[in-house]
């Protein structure tokens, strides 16, 4: 009896003759793998080119190679638009595939109207009925919202979280979301001004929104999202009162607070915060440094830098004891990270330093590593 990893394995005998096989002179017959380890061991290849070539050696790793191969499509940039093209071609000729796509990623690639890459897309999205994860933006951010205009039926999939990187498709995208039912958690998107809130039946279970204050203003009303980051754009009116949203964002728990252009004052949420835990300030305006104290549930805090905004919002010189003031001002928070170094390179290569309460000297961290897992 032949055994591997705990399981019994099949050993057979054969003979060279036609005598009957002597028990003395086995031949072993390779033994082969319990089928439920070909998902685990393929899905350790990371290399596209490998599980391609694993597609074509056998019908048992093709089943497992292929799911590993088309269940996350991302093309970051237009270098690789032909790359693109073929994907595409290909799931929108062989519908197996386009039901494995469970992820897909397009940035600054697809161009409005553009022949084929305009056209391939909207026949690959309507393909791509186990959808998932949708992050997508238009090249120069071009309205892009008629991609995912499938009629009253809606897009074939129902999203957990969509990132929606063009301007200006309001319009779409509020019957887009009504159609995607409860599904979506996560949202990220802009908008211009909206008359009114978007209807309640546009993701009710929204989890995490990204957006500016037109966004914010019309999603987060009448929803329970945990996590906000609110950006700024260019036309956002900062020194308007925020009005009828006290409950929602006293339910915040995550809230990263600016980007690009300037943010609101934190004065102007700040009593509302009650149940925040963990909050990225963007800049820094004078006296909201002196707010912090008022955040009852405050355990984590980040300061970034503004981009375009060359000075730091807590300065080098001084910095140790301005963090040893908000250990002492503020008794639940146990972290505290600070931008520290920017060499205009890739922005998650930004340098940040972390104090831990009770923990003596900082450490570094890159600002990929300060987001992971919180914004």
């Amino acid at each position: 009896m032949v055994y591997y990893g705990g399981r019994r394995l099949r050993c057979e005998y054969a003979s060279t003759s036609a005598r009957a096989p002597s028990v003395d002179t086995p031949v072993f017959v390779e033994p082969r793998l319990p089928p439920e380890l070909f998902q685990p061991i393929v899905s350790f290849v990371t290399s596209r080119n490998t599980l391609y070539s694993l597609c074509l050696t056998s019908q048992t790793l093709r089943y497992y190679a292929e799911r590993c191969l088309y269940s996350a499509i991302s093309v970051p940039d237009a270098s690789n638009a032909p790359l693109h093209v073929s994907f595409l071609g290909t799931i929108t000729q062989n519908p197996r595939l386009a039901r494995l796509v469970k992820e897909y990623y397009s940035l600054s690639i697809v161009v409005y109207q553009e022949n084929p890459l305009w056209g391939l897309t909207k026949r690959a999205l309507k393909a791509m009925t186990g959808l998932k994860v949708l992050v997508f933006r238009g090249f120069g951010g071009h309205p892009s919202g008629e991609l995912l205009d499938f009629g009253d039926s809606g897009p074939p999939f129902q999203l957990q979280k969509l990132h929606w990187g063009n301007h200006s498709d309001e319009r779409f995208m509020e019957r887009i979301l009504v159609q995607q039912g409860n599904s979506l958690r996560e949202l990220s998107f802009e908008c211009r001004p909206h008359p009114a809130p978007f209807p309640l039946q546009a993701c009710p279970d929204l989890d995490c929104l990204y957006g500016n204050r037109a966004a914010i203003e019309a999603l987060l009303p009448g929803r329970k999202v945990t996590r906000l980051s609110w950006v700024p754009e260019l036309d956002d009116s900062n020194a308007d009162p925020v009005v009828g949203l006290d409950k929602e964002l006293s339910a915040l728990r995550t809230l990263s607070f600016g980007g690009y252009f300037s943010r609101p004052k934190l004065e102007l949420i700040a009593q509302f915060l009650e149940r925040l835990e963990v909050l990225e300030l963007v800049g820094l305006s004078y006296g909201e440094f002196s707010l912090l104290k008022n955040l009852p549930s405050l355990r984590e805090l980040v300061f970034s830098l503004r981009w375009g905004i060359a000075q730091f919002p807590i300065p080098l010189k001084g910095r140790q004891q301005a963090v040893e003031e908000l250990f002492k001002d503020c008794p639940k928070l146990t972290r505290v990270d600070v931008v520290h170094e920017w060499l205009h390179v890739e922005v998650d290569t930004i340098m940040y330093q972390r104090w831990e309460r009770g923990g003596g000297e900082p450490r570094f961290l890159t600002r990929a590593e300060v987001r992971e897992g919180r914004f």
